[in-house]
């Protein structure tokens, strides 16, 4: 099912309470776990963006801009923000080129002693990254 993006504008309401949401225009809407905002207060105005009529993805002052609306990307399955899909590209290529050069160290050198540095693995993985965005 894609995602759809919502633009609210109002006063804040009313807090759950166990602080996971709030209401606004007499709805609910909860903090996503993917995304940090700050906490508006009841009686504050804001402006902010949900996911699928439900999940805060922004949230800033009236008077501000919201930032443009994520461009999900169908992956899998599952529909992914570009921020998503970025995240688990890098995760990809990082396990990719931790895998490759502990291999090929150990594999053609036969050396323990010279294992990979954090630097070695995450020059390798910004190569890998690269290729993949090409």
């Amino acid at each position: 099912m894609p995602v759809t993006y919502e633009v609210l504008e109002g006063i804040v309401q009313q807090q759950s309470p166990n602080d996971n949401g709030f209401r606004i225009l007499d709805r609910w809407v909860n903090y996503d776990l993917r995304t940090v905002v700050r906490h508006p207060k009841p009686g504050e105005r804001v402006k902010l963006r949900v996911r699928n009529g439900r999940y805060i993805v922004h949230l800033v002052e009236p008077e501000q801009e919201l930032p443009p609306e994520p461009q999900p990307t169908r992956s899998g399955g599952a529909w992914r923000s570009p921020e998503e899909e970025r995240r688990s590209v890098r995760q990809a290529v990082l396990k990719a080129s931790i895998g490759w050069l502990t291999t090929f160290q150990t594999r053609e050198t036969g050396d323990l002693e010279r294992l990979p540095t954090s630097d070695d693995v995450l020059k390798l993985a910004e190569k890998f990254e690269q290729w993949v965005y090409r």
